[in-house]
């Protein structure tokens, strides 16, 4: 075992006794996608001897069905969860809870605001395509029965939580302990760019569209040191996107209470990727941004009860590592 003299002056350890962060944040980008890899064979192997094997390649992952995303993407969360609680432990001397996952204070508020704005937002990107003549709909009541909204919930409340704990929980907090907020809203939102650029459509302006929605996420966390609001506000932006409005979410295309026909141009309604392709997304997120923003001086005025308050510095967090 290194002396703290000897963690001090190595380049492995930082002056805590901690791993460099660099060196955590690689085993848990080594890890992290390992461990997802393995149960998505799992998975496979589950959904090919239950329901069928699926089908090569499908043009669109929505032509799998609930029961098979759900399996995929179920793998998908544990892995992620297990990885970032054994980083959280191993690496950092500190619980998963103390990422942003407290249920003390305004975490209710900071959920129920979350919901309500995703709504708002995709609203917002409805009316705007639809009275500027960029697209037609029609209603599909059949797109969203009971057991298709519960599959529409349960998939993104998982997609919500995977992607928020690992990109805005472990790696946005780490980077912002050792080099501050700024370049860890960066780098995460250019990691959350990256995750989507397999998905159907994918393109340039995707990449940029999902940038921006990675920065949203992130002023949503640092605005609260909580992650129950970027969590809720991306389940509720893909919820109302995908299976209410019937937009593409990210290139998937499920079933939907309404059905969307895009007819202006694929710059402004991002085609077959969705709004985070095109112009509207893009304002969407700049809107977020603001909403956000205003959101975060309010809790300046008003203290919140427990857990980290808005306006916590890095520094003290990092000194609270500490399990709960």
């Amino acid at each position: 075992m290194p002396t703290r003299h000897q963690m001090q002056s190595s380049p492995f350890f930082g002056p805590d006794g901690r791993l460099h962060p660099i060196l955590r944040l690689l085993l848990y980008f080594i890890a992290t996608p390992t461990a997802v890899i393995v149960l998505q064979v799992v998975a496979e192997v589950i959904v090919a001897s239950t329901i069928g094997k699926p089908n090569q390649g499908p043009a669109n992952l929505g032509e799998l069905g609930y029961p098979s995303l759900l399996i995929f993407q179920l793998a998908s969360v544990v892995a992620i969860t297990c990885t970032t609680l054994a980083a959280c432990r191993l690496l950092e001397g500190r619980s998963l809870v103390s990422l942003g996952l407290r249920l003390g204070g305004s975490w209710l508020v900071d959920v129920l605001f979350g919901l309500l704005l995703g709504l708002l937002l995709m609203g917002l990107v409805f009316i705007l395509e639809w009275w500027a003549g960029w697209m037609t709909w029609r209603p599909t009541p059949a797109g969203l029965s009971l057991t298709n909204l519960i599959g529409a919930v349960i998939l993104f409340a998982m997609v919500a939580w995977g992607e928020e704990l690992a990109t805005r929980g472990y790696v946005l907090q780490t980077i912002a302990g050792a080099w501050g907020a700024l370049p860890a809203a960066i780098v995460t939102s250019l990691l959350f760019s990256i995750l989507h650029l397999g998905n159907r459509g994918a393109n340039v302006m995707s990449v940029l569209g999902i940038f921006m929605a990675g920065v949203f996420f992130a002023v949503a966390f640092l605005a609260t040191r909580s992650l129950w609001l970027p969590m809720a506000v991306h389940f509720s932006w893909n919820f109302f996107e995908g299976p209410v409005f019937g937009f593409p979410v990210s290139g998937l295309q499920l079933p939907s209470l309404l059905s969307v026909t895009p007819t202006g141009p694929e710059l402004v309604t991002g085609g077959v990727f969705g709004p985070e392709a095109g112009l509207s997304g893009l304002l969407a997120s700049c809107v977020g941004i603001a909403v956000v923003a205003a959101y975060w001086k309010w809790l300046k005025r008003r203290p919140r009860q427990a857990g980290i308050t808005a306006d916590t510095t890095w520094s003290s967090v990092d000194r609270k590592h500490a399990p709960d």
